[in-house]
C-alpha cells in the first residue's frame, strides 16, 4: 500500500512539474509569437500597412495615439518599431513595453532623423519652461519605461542648419525622455544640434543631445554617441 501511495504521489507531482512547464512555454510561445515588427517611413510606402520597409507605414501613423496600446492593429508591448530612410518630423512615442516584453525603437539600416532644427519651445530660445523643463525633441515620451531606441548599424539624429552661422538658430534636444524607467538608448549618434565657428556666449543656447527630466530615474546608455559641435 505504502509502495503505491509514493508511486502514485510521483506520478501526480511528474504531471503536476510537466503542466506547470508547458504552461510557461505556451506562455512565453505566445509572448514571442505575438511580438512584431512594423515598418515606418517619413511618408509611407507601398500599401502602407507596415508589414514591412515597402509597405511602410506613414509616420504620421506612428505619432497617433490611438495606434499603441495592448490590441490587433495596435504597437503593442514587446513589438519592433522598425524606422526606414530619412525621417524629418519629430517622433512621440505613446506607450511603454511591459516587463519582459520591452518595446524597441530601431533605426534600419541607412534611417536617420533629420531637419534644419528639431523645434524645442515656441521661440529659438525658448527652450525651457518656467520650471527648468525641457519641452521637446526630436524623439520625444513622457512617463516612458521597458523601452529601447536602438540606432542599429549607423542611425543618428542630426540638426543639419542650426548654429552660429546657419539659418537657424534654436535651442534643439535630440532625445527628450520624461521619468523614464527601464529605458536603453543603444548604437546612436546623435550630432550636430547646435554648430559654433568661434566661442559663443550671447544668446546662450542649449543644446541637449538627451534630456532626462527629472534628472533621476534607469536610463542605460550603451554604445551611444553625443556628437555636438562646437
Amino acid at each position: 500500500m505504502m509502495n503505491y501511495l509514493t508511486h502514485h504521489s510521483a506520478t501526480m507531482l511528474r504531471c503536476l512539474i510537466a503542466s506547470v512547464s508547458f504552461a510557461i512555454f505556451a506562455s512565453f510561445l505566445a509572448a514571442s509569437l505575438s511580438a512584431k515588427t512594423v515598418y515606418i517611413s517619413q511618408s509611407g510606402a507601398g500599401s502602407a500597412n507596415g508589414t514591412s520597409s515597402a509597405n511602410a507605414y506613414a509616420l504620421t501613423w506612428l505619432n497617433t495615439a490611438g495606434n499603441w496600446g495592448t490590441g490587433v492593429g495596435q504597437i503593442n508591448p514587446g513589438d519592433t518599431i522598425t524606422l526606414e530612410g530619412a525621417i524629418t518630423s519629430p517622433i512621440t512615442i505613446a506607450a511603454s513595453g511591459t516587463a519582459g516584453h520591452v518595446t524597441t525603437l530601431l533605426f534600419d539600416t541607412g534611417a536617420y532623423m533629420s531637419r534644419p532644427y528639431w523645434v524645442n519651445g515656441l521661440t529659438a530660445y525658448d527652450g525651457w519652461d518656467n520650471v527648468g523643463n525641457i519641452k521637446q525633441g526630436a524623439i520625444m515620451a513622457g512617463n516612458l519605461s521597458y523601452f529601447t531606441i536602438d540606432g542599429g548599424t549607423n542611425g543618428f539624429i542630426e540638426c543639419a542648419d542650426n548654429g552660429q552661422t546657419k539659418t537657424t538658430q534654436w535651442d534643439c534636444a535630440g532625445i527628450f525622455i520624461q521619468s523614464p524607467q527601464y529605458v536603453t538608448i543603444q548604437n546612436l549618434l546623435i550630432k550636430n544640434l547646435y554648430t559654433r565657428t568661434t566661442n559663443q556666449t550671447t544668446p546662450t543656447m542649449l543644446a541637449w543631445e538627451l534630456a532626462v527630466m527629472p534628472l533621476m530615474f534607469r536610463v542605460l546608455i550603451v554604445r551611444h554617441q553625443l556628437s555636438t559641435a562646437v
